[in-house]
Parts: structure tokens; sequence; C-alpha cells
């Protein structure tokens, strides 16, 4: 069985302009004399490969916590996609029959339009993932994530597809349980055989 790791290393992945930069510091270090090392870390709840939750676009929507851990693991598709905005038409053409889980490979560059969005929707995808920072483009960040969140999609941004050649796997993801958190990061794994 393969594994590929889909998780961006947290402190070095790229930060969606004007979010909090992850860092990382020490309260004890062996090498300053100390029994042990322990550090702590500041970092935003969309740091790095993360999950959104409702919360991050609907009001009274439900957090992190409550996303379902049985469209967290289970099938999916690896999508090579152009960079750019995908439409819905897009969507329609090239979206595998039956597909509940989907990453969209576009070297970090492919957004999703609300057309797109929607069309995701219509045809039951139950999660969406990418290798951008946002799922939407800059500026217009709400369309897309509103039509996905309020149809209960599962959005996981800023994967690390560069290993996942485009195809079927099982995936594994893991946000951390963040009680209240609109967002929060995640491990992620992709199996085949």
């Amino acid at each position: 069985m393969q594994i590929i790791d889909i998780t961006r290393e947290l402190f070095s992945a790229p930060v969606y302009p004007g979010d909090v930069v992850p860092a990382l510091s020490w309260s004890r270090r062996m090498a300053a004399g100390d029994a042990y090392n322990y550090s702590q870390f500041l970092l935003g709840a969309h740091a790095g490969s993360h999950a959104d939750a409702p919360l991050h676009f609907l009001p009274n929507g439900a957090d992190v916590t409550t996303l379902p851990m049985d469209v967290l693991i289970g099938e999916c598709h690896v999508l090579d996609v152009p960079p750019g905005e995908l439409t819905g038409a897009y969507v329609e053409q090239y979206l595998p029959g039956r597909t509940e889980r989907v990453l969209l490979k576009g070297r970090g560059q492919t957004t999703l339009s609300e057309s797109a969005a929607e069309e995701l929707a219509a045809r039951g995808v139950k999660l969406v993932g990418t290798d951008a920072m946002s799922i939407a483009p800059q500026g217009n960040e709400r369309p897309p994530h509103f039509a996905l969140l309020r149809e209960g999609i599962v959005i996981l941004e800023n994967l690390d597809l560069s290993a996942a050649p485009p195809g079927k796997y099982f995936l594994v993801a893991a946000p951390l349980k963040l009680a209240g958190a609109e967002a929060a990061p995640l491990r992620a794994f992709l199996m085949n055989n």
C-alpha cells in the first residue's frame, strides 16, 4: 500500500494574505540547560492544510468539531485541473460520475466560481479539497464558500497534492478538534494499492 502525505508543513506553508503567520517559540530548551524541550506556537485556524466548517461563512453554522468523520475518510478522486477559476460547465464536463470526495490539483492556482460550487453540490459531492490557499478567488471568497458550506460540503484547503498523480485514492483527513472554531489545521493522507 502506498501512503501519500498531502499535508503542508505548518510553519512553511503559504499564508493567505492578511492571515496570521504561524510561528514557533520555545519556553524550555535543553540546549539552554533546561531539563526538557517545550515549544508553543501562534497560528490562525486556517494555517497550513486545514478544514473549513459551516461557521466560516454561515452566521449560525456548525463549528469544526461537527465535521462528519465519515466524510473526512473515504474514497476520493484527485483531479488535475487547469489554473484559474473553474466554472460550473467545467465541473459538469470533467467531474467523474458518483464522486463524493474530490481534490483539485491545480498547482496552487485553481479556485471555484459560485457556479462550480453549486454544480458540485448538485452532483452530491460531500467534500472538496484544493492545493490552493482557498477554494475561492481572492476578493470574492463568500459565494463559493457559502454555496458549499450551506449544503454541508466539507472544504479542505492548502493541501500538498504535488506527489499525488490524478486518480482514485482513499482519503484520511483529521482536523484538530477545536470547539467553537470555524476551521482547524489537519493532517491528511491518500492511500492506494
